[in-house]
């Protein structure tokens, strides 16, 4: 009896580890390739279709700026991000297709209006 018991606490125990690390979630971000002195970058439907194509699922979005030292020079990163929230099961294959853990960033990042990057 004692031994079923056990068994059952167990099982329970491991289900509710499997489902809570399902749940857990992560963003992720990626370069919207503007540069300094262009108007030109990437659009933002494009950066989430590579999530989307690769069977990521999109939970929620943003952007960004990373908080960085740029030298200010045409030609040189604008520093902006777009940034998606995914499940964390989704994080190694985010990474395959060129997006970051923002929490990796050294220095963070600012959330921004995406209509101010898009104008």
């Amino acid at each position: 009896m004692y031994k079923k018991s056990w068994i059952l606490i167990l099982v329970i125990l491991f289900t509710g580890c499997v489902v809570a690390k399902e749940q857990r979630t992560v963003d992720v971000g990626i370069s919207s390739g503007k540069v300094q002195c262009q108007e030109d970058r990437i659009p933002k439907g494009v950066s989430e279709g590579l999530l989307l194509k690769s069977g990521i699922k999109v939970l929620n979005s943003h952007c960004g700026v990373e908080n960085k030292f740029s030298i200010a020079m045409c030609g040189a990163s604008d520093n902006e991000l777009y940034i998606y929230e995914i499940r964390e099961k989704d994080l190694r294959l985010a990474k395959q297709n060129g997006f970051i853990e923002v929490d990796s960033l050294v220095d963070g990042y600012t959330e921004t209006d995406c209509k101010k990057l898009n104008q």
